[in-house]
Order: structure tokens, then C-alpha cells, then sequence
């Protein structure tokens, strides 16, 4: 289940909103913008939706700070302030959205299930990224002797290793094939 933080000075409405998301996702809320950061920081949520005023708080500047976090994070700016200037500003500091209240819970669910979709399409295609490169790497060392073969299980071995590797052997014996088929293996 997609995990979801609320962040608003205003109870109702985290409330409200909390009580009209619960079936759907996990909703955690707070009212105070450091406390929402420290949230993000200890627990990082799937999407966040941030008031443009949250008390003393300016949004965009937590926007920011949930950006400096967390460069993928959607965030849905809500706000009761709305301005053709915010709105930009909001979008240029990477918000996923921008939405006036009174909020309309049609189109927020299908901001929501945009965003989460936008999250879970980029992480699929970083992952097969990954995985098509380490198949490429591999798929690039020709050969089924067996001293390829043990080759080839060393590098799966030691792809996953946080340390330096040395690559020793004659010129011509493919050092820089191992070290590329090392690095798209590796999880780094």
C-alpha cells in the first residue's frame, strides 16, 4: 500500500483528508512543517500532499527541503492562497502539482494516482535499466571455457562487494570488458 504524508496547519483539513485517503493508502499527517521533513527523513513516504502555507512555514521552502531529501518525491502543493506566481514557483521548485481548496476529492485522487503511477513507471524503468545494462556487460564477454566461466562467477560475486577491485592480466585479456560487466552488475 502507498504511503501518503499530509502536511497542513489546518486539522480538518488533515483530517478530512487523512479520513478520505485511509481506504485507498497508508496516511500518516502532521501539522508543522520541520516535523513533516523529519518524517520524510525517518520514514520516506510514496507521495506528499504540502500545504503552500503550512504556520510559519513558507511551502516552498519546504517544498525544497523535501526535494533536497528526496529528488523523486511527488509532491502535491494544496493551497487556499492561489496565485498564477506560486503556482510557477511551486512547479519550478519541482512540484508534482498544484491544487486550490476547497479541495475536489475526484481530482486529487487522480492527481494522487498520477503521481504514484509516474513513481512506480520511473523506478520500473531505472530497475530494467539496470538490469539490461548488467545483461548487456555480461552478454559482452564471448567465451564457455572453463577459466570464462570462473571469470564470470567471480564477477558475480564480488559485483555487490563495497570495495575497490583490482583487475590484473595481460594486455588484450579484456580487464576493461570484466571492469564494465562488474560495474552494470553491481547494485551501486
Amino acid at each position: 500500500m502507498d504511503k501518503i504524508l499530509i502536511i497542513d496547519d489546518d486539522k480538518p483539513i488533515c483530517v478530512t483528508l487523512a479520513y478520505a485517503l485511509e481506504d485507498l493508502y497508508s496516511v500518516k499527517w502532521t501539522q508543522d512543517g520541520a516535523a513533516g521533513v523529519g518524517m520524510v527523513r525517518a520514514e520516506p513516504p510514496d507521495l506528499v500532499l504540502l500545504d503552500l502555507r503550512v504556520g510559519r512555514y513558507n511551502g516552498i521552502e519546504l517544498l525544497k527541503e523535501l526535494k533536497a531529501l528526496r529528488p523523486t518525491l511527488p509532491v502535491i502543493i494544496m493551497t487556499g492562497y492561489s496565485s498564477i506566481k506560486s503556482s510557477v514557483e511551486a512547479l519550478k521548485a519541482g512540484a508534482f502539482h498544484y491544487i486550490t481548496k476547497p479541495i475536489e476529492m475526484d481530482e486529487l485522487l487522480n492527481l494522487i494516482a498520477k503521481a504514484l503511477e509516474h513513481v512506480h513507471l520511473s523506478r520500473q524503468v531505472k530497475d530494467l535499466n539496470h538490469q539490461l545494462n548488467a545483461r548487456r556487460a555480461q552478454e559482452s564477454i564471448i567465451g564457455n571455457s572453463p577459466a570464462i566461466r570462473d571469470v564470470l562467477k567471480l564477477v558475480d560475486k564480488v559485483k555487490d562487494i563495497n570495495s575497490t577491485i583490482l583487475i590484473t592480466g595481460e594486455s588484450g585479456t579484456g580487464k576493461e570488458m570484466i571492469a564494465r560487466a562488474i560495474h552494470y552488475s553491481s547494485a551501486r
